[in-house]
């Protein structure tokens, strides 16, 4: 079997590990004399030095944070979303996004502990936030509440989707350069199997063109476009809602006293966050996560778009 062909296996079978399969890709690096392979595979194995380095598939955006509050008379809130609001500008990066900045293999051995533990929540994994952010912002999220410990949570899934974008990435490239020369990877050290234009060039556009966030599943694209045609159906004002979300997330807050109701407030703050992006479909995915509670709530303060919007997003369109 050639090296381009156990490349192209590895890569397509999910039982083969991601960093094997980068070590296979440095040796037809090699053979290829591209360095640009070459430095991909460093990083992807080793890690990254500096988080502007990092592709779309190595970034989750808009990434919820919880925390555990304490308060007067014993009063506790586990669980909590925290608003992205309520933190300074500041820290808002670090609160909101998630940098995988670790080789494979940190990835690859997170996901098989989990596999193999017997935590019955195996569908996310958490990242604590500092110490110091913690008592820094904690006593300015929730009204006469402190925070001990906050966390941002990371679904699994998107643990999977950074590997999967390796896997298709080197898939990609590996047969394009099997269609230029088959015995490419089989060449002498010092031979030019593929020419370098042509390497850098398929490198390129395999590595570097437009890729998805992480987590960017078929399950996914199939809610995407089911949430694309209740929009269209619903003609609902974009501005206006961005413009009620907040103020019927003030009053989530306040009435909030199940687990449940606290995540809804976080799925109301996401919905913000697309509204003000001008992505009705997204924000209506978001939407669908509010429930009866947050639509009896919005009926009760008076924010008729907002209705409207929770009622598409739940199916129970007018």
């Amino acid at each position: 079997m050639t090296l381009l062909r156990d490349i192209q296996n590895a890569a397509a079978s999910t039982e083969s590990r991601v960093a094997d399969l980068l070590r296979k890709c440095k040796i037809l690096a090699a053979r290829l004399k591209s360095n640009e392979l070459n430095q991909w595979v460093d990083r992807e194995l080793n890690g990254y030095t500096n988080k502007n380095d990092l592709q779309d598939y190595r970034k989750l955006k808009h990434v919820e944070s919880y925390g555990y509050f304490t308060g007067p008379f014993g009063a506790v809130l586990d669980n909590a979303p925290i608003p992205s609001l309520s933190i300074p500008e500041r820290h808002r990066d670090f609160t909101e996004n998630e940098y995988f900045i670790s080789g494979v293999t940190v990835y690859e051995d997170l996901l098989n502990t989990c596999d193999n533990s017997s935590d019955s929540d195996k569908g996310t994994f958490q990242v604590n936030w500092p110490p110091d952010l913690v008592v820094m912002v904690g006593q300015n999220i929730y009204a006469d509440m402190n925070c001990l410990k906050a966390w941002k949570m990371i679904p699994r899934g998107t643990i999977v989707g950074l590997l999967d974008a390796v896997r298709n990435k080197i898939l990609g490239f590996a047969l394009d350069i099997e269609k230029e020369n088959p015995q490419a990877g089989e060449a002498d050290v010092n031979s030019t199997p593929v020419p370098e234009p042509v390497v850098s060039q398929t490198f390129h556009s395999h590595f570097y063109g437009e890729v998805g966030n992480v987590a960017t599943g078929s399950h996914h694209v199939e809610q995407h476009t089911t949430f694309n045609q209740l929009w269209r159906q619903a003609n609902i004002d974009l501005l206006q809602l961005s413009k009620e979300l907040p103020t019927l997330r003030s009053a989530l807050i306040s009435e909030a006293k199940e687990p449940d109701h606290y995540e809804a407030i976080s799925a109301v703050r996401s919905a913000e966050i697309e509204a003000e992006k001008k992505d009705g479909p997204k924000a209506l995915g978001y939407l669908s996560k509010v429930g009866r509670w947050g639509l009896d709530v919005a009926t009760k303060i008076g924010t008729p778009i907002a209705v409207e919007a929770i009622k598409h997003a739940l199916g129970m369109q007018s």
